[in-house]
């Protein structure tokens, strides 16, 4: 594990890094880690946390948040590929709670306790990376998400062969503390539609780009 340099942890701010752990796969074959159990320490309180994550190489959110439970952990169970003689470099990351003046002036870890997979697992636990230290006077970006215009906000029937159809519209609008960036829309595909009936899907902006 490698620790972060020591930050603040303010209030709606999210993917802050605490702790960054290397996940190495022998060479005889890749390793699906099914899940990393993380455990908050330290005297930052639990409810200062909205939920924690794990982030890849890339800075990406990979499943959705866990909150902690009674035990001050929690299990972050959507799995990822080690392939084999590769290492790939996790950080588990917390996202802050909207409101901390409650928790101003703690200071938290959240720390790698456990990795469930069917490979041999060596290493030394807990993993713990940095303690960070609740801040609630500071203001960073904030962004609101609504529909779209060109949501079409109703079930379509389409014909076989329709092209450049959109599916979802997403407007985000800044609030006034600072510019933000935005890095990656994650789409969650439902219904009976499979995979296979649909091609070519992107996504574009207002200036008319296309993201494949």
């Amino acid at each position: 594990g490698t620790q972060p340099a020591a930050t603040l942890a303010v209030q709606n701010a999210i993917n802050v890094p605490y702790t960054r752990a290397r996940f190495t796969a022998s060479s005889d074959g890749d390793v699906t880690v099914n899940s990393v159990t993380v455990e908050r320490t330290g005297l930052m309180q639990d409810a200062a946390f909205a939920g924690v994550i794990l982030l890849d190489e890339s800075g990406n959110r990979i499943g959705n948040q866990k909150t902690l439970n009674s035990n001050h952990m929690a299990i972050l169970n959507q799995s990822f590929v080690v392939k084999a003689g590769q290492t790939r470099e996790m950080t588990i990351a917390g996202d802050m709670g909207s409101s901390l003046g409650s928790y101003a002036g703690q200071v938290g870890y959240l720390a790698v306790t456990a990795v469930n997979t069917s490979a041999a697992v060596n290493g030394s636990f807990p993993i713990t990376g940095a303690g960070h230290t609740v801040n609630s006077s500071l203001s960073i970006g904030t962004v609101t998400l609504a529909r779209g215009t060109f949501d079409p906000n109703s079930t379509t029937t389409k014909d076989i062969g329709t092209t450049a159809y959109i599916f979802s519209g997403l407007k985000a609008t800044a609030g006034s503390a600072e510019d933000l960036t935005w890095k990656s829309v994650r789409w969650y595909q439902t219904g009976s539609v499979s995979t296979g009936d649909l091609a070519n899907v992107v996504v574009k902006d207002g200036d008319g780009n296309s993201y494949p």
